[in-house]
């Protein structure tokens, strides 16, 4: 059996390395012979291709490179992008509409050639889980979304057994984009999203009868291998942070957590760590710029990490917190993981409302762009009031992992 895994982002990601690395164990659990490979967002001529997968060519046989990637090119000027563009849009045509494995050796360069005959020649493709099913308004969201959707088109126009695997769908915005991703959901074998909030807020999305909820995959990292983290003391609570897309939101987000972190010092008497869960991105720097709001009489007890972190390594920090306020959706999953209590700080979609509605937990979410203090401070002092036990994390966590592994089966059969 021969799995290939499609639209494989980043080592930086961390939440989409732990959705990786739990579906490759999801997989290997149900089937002890199977072969995975990898197919990456970027092409083979894209630096990050190399840089990007580290961790990940660990856990699989090989890592092949995107057939379209990311716009990019090393000389990056306006002409040499426009006729990249031109290429692209190109060999995007042949994908959607023409002959394009009849005429591979015409239209791609020999790694992507290699992709594709990679992908004809599996049993099963998989479309990992994650939030990329979803586009902005406005042509440039068009043609990113037809950008990063080709490679599903091209396991349905292969004839490929394709299942969409542990993700949110949507929202998807403009005729033609819906008109694909309904295309896309018809043609696919399985489809398993990993909350219903998709299929309620988003009506113009026609989801099949025999579509599943699952858990998001992260849920099914393995922790039989943890050891103490470096953080070597209780008492922690840990923070991820991330840069929000309005400044207006962003500003009122950092003094929002400023005043967080003040009062956790301040009156609950604890330490706090701001941890890096995304590096590919500023959240390193966001955390600085936090940081440096901060009184100068609290920075002793505050402390900024900026590795780049394994899984493994998070999720025994994670297990190291009294409690973590996390603004990346997956830092959150890897800390119910090892049994840590959380609140999430949404800022996409229905994704982290729908992961923590499936573990009870809807009252710890609140909306980046509604964030207050006040209600921060108030579900801080809920979680201080509840044991661990209340949350059955432990409970929770394993029957996701069950039902992973089973769902794992029958994509396989």
């Amino acid at each position: 059996m021969k799995a290939v895994l499609i639209n494989s982002y980043s080592d930086f990601n961390k939440g989409d390395l732990g959705i990786l690395e739990g579906t490759i164990h999801s997989l290997k659990e149900a089937n002890k012979s199977i072969e995975i490979y990898s197919v990456s967002s970027f092409n083979y001529n894209d630096p990050f291709f190399v840089s990007h997968h580290s961790e990940l060519r660990k856990s699989v046989i090989e890592v092949y490179p995107a057939i379209i990637g990311r716009l990019f090119h090393k000389n990056n000027n306006s002409l040499v992008m426009a006729f990249k563009l031109f290429l692209d849009l190109f060999k995007m045509f042949f994908i959607y509409f023409g002959p394009f494995y009849l005429f591979r050796k015409l239209i791609f360069n020999q790694s992507e050639i290699e992709t594709l005959k990679l992908i004809k020649n599996s049993d099963v493709v998989i479309s990992k889980g994650g939030s990329f099913i979803c586009n902005d308004r406005g042509l440039k969201g068009f043609f990113r979304f037809t950008r990063e959707m080709s490679i599903l088109i091209i396991a349905i126009r292969l004839n490929k057994k394709l299942a969409i695997w542990g993700q949110s769908i949507g929202p998807v915005y403009g005729r033609l984009s819906l008109k694909l991703v309904n295309h896309i959901l018809r043609k696919a074998s399985k489809v398993v999203i990993r909350e219903k909030n998709c299929v309620k807020n988003f009506p113009d999305i026609v989801f099949p009868t025999t579509v599943i909820q699952g858990y998001d995959l992260a849920f099914s990292l393995p922790t039989d291998a943890l050891n103490p983290s470096i953080l070597q003391q209780k008492k922690t609570v840990g923070i991820t942070v991330k840069r929000f897309s309005s400044k207006k939101v962003d500003d009122l987000y950092s003094k929002i957590i400023v005043q967080a972190i003040e009062f956790i010092i301040t009156t609950l008497n604890k330490r706090v760590v701001i941890l890096p869960h995304v590096t590919i991105d500023d959240d390193v720097s966001k955390a600085f710029e936090i940081y440096s709001k901060l009184p100068d009489k609290l920075k002793s007890d505050i402390s900024v990490f900026t590795n780049d972190y394994t899984p493994t390594e998070l999720l025994e920090m994670y297990n190291d917190l009294e409690f973590l306020i996390g603004t990346r959706l997956h830092s959150t999953i890897f800390s119910m993981v090892v049994n840590t209590k959380v609140i999430n700080i949404a800022y996409h979609g229905t994704k982290a409302s729908g992961v923590f509605e499936r573990f009870n937990m809807d009252n710890y979410v609140i909306e980046g762009n509604s964030l207050t203090f006040d209600a921060l401070k108030d579900r801080i002092l809920m979680l201080e009031a509840r044991s661990i036990e209340d949350f059955k994390f432990v409970e929770n966590v394993t029957a996701a992992k069950r039902i992973n592994i089973e769902i794992a089966k029958q994509i396989l059969s």
